[in-house]
């Protein structure tokens, strides 16, 4: 008797609820989609399922506030509309983001994981300085250079970071060079603060090696830092050496 009355219960419930749901529908027969959009908001409303919280790990403050600005959601959005796909469209092309994963966490939280690029050097091209990490990868356009050394050249993004690992081994020519030029996509010149120019050849890295350790003994040289203008290293056992009124050449011995 209770089981079948129970039954009846739900039965006329059932019934009570299509017969509000026709009543609606009717009324916005004109415009049914606004029915329907209005019945699942107020389900969401019901159950929750709307964002409230968006969470950033790994971003700097100002790469999180790019994030949130080209994600284009807001508190109360829809969690159930929300595609991650299309998330992560709209924040993947940022140039600081080398790799990013979003996850929506029920019933209101958005989650989202960054792995950032760190710049090496700034590219200047055009008449254009862009930031660029170890891959080559353009970051940003900047207008102040944040202490990094300038590069330039045809594909100069792709293979300074090479150099640059080299040269870390020599950081007192480090601290002293301004810019750097690729050539011909083979050689690099190095110019310096000093605005001393080096020719470096194309070579192995072990002969590189050699040629920085006898650079760095030229540049400890008084007459060298106040009176040279260009030093060329390109011709094996050769040093050649332009100076502000005269150029000589000076043949490469042990002692350089």
């Amino acid at each position: 008797m209770v089981l079948s009355r129970t039954r009846k219960s739900k039965r006329y419930i059932l019934l009570l609820i299509i017969t509000i749901l026709f009543t609606i529908g009717f009324y916005y027969k004109q415009n049914i989609m606004q029915f329907y959009d209005n019945l699942c908001n107020t389900i969401l409303n019901f159950t929750g399922a709307q964002v409230k919280t968006l969470i950033v790990i790994g971003a700097s403050q100002k790469v999180e506030k790019l994030i949130k600005t080209n994600l284009g959601i807001k508190e109360g959005d829809s969690m159930f509309k929300l595609s991650t796909n299309n998330l992560l469209n709209n924040v993947i092309n940022i140039g600081w983001i080398k790799d990013v994963s979003i996850h929506k966490i029920l019933p209101n939280i958005i989650k989202i994981q960054v792995t950032e690029r760190v710049p090496i050097s700034v590219y200047y091209h055009n008449k254009i300085y862009t930031l660029i990490d170890k891959e080559g990868h353009f970051i940003e356009d900047v207008t102040v250079n944040p202490n990094l050394i300038l590069v330039s050249g045809t594909n100069a993004n792709l293979n300074v970071y090479k150099m640059l690992q080299i040269l870390n081994q020599y950081p007192k020519i480090k601290k002293e060079l301004y810019s750097m030029t690729y050539v011909r996509q083979r050689r690099w010149d190095l110019l310096f603060n000093n605005k001393i120019t080096v020719k470096l050849p194309s070579c192995t890295d072990n002969v590189m090696h050699k040629l920085l350790t006898m650079l760095e003994k030229l540049l400890k040289q008084s007459n060298i830092q106040h009176s040279v203008v260009s030093i060329d290293l390109r011709l094996p056992d050769n040093v050649i050496i332009q100076g502000l009124q005269k150029r000589h050449k000076e043949k490469g011995n042990k002692n350089q």
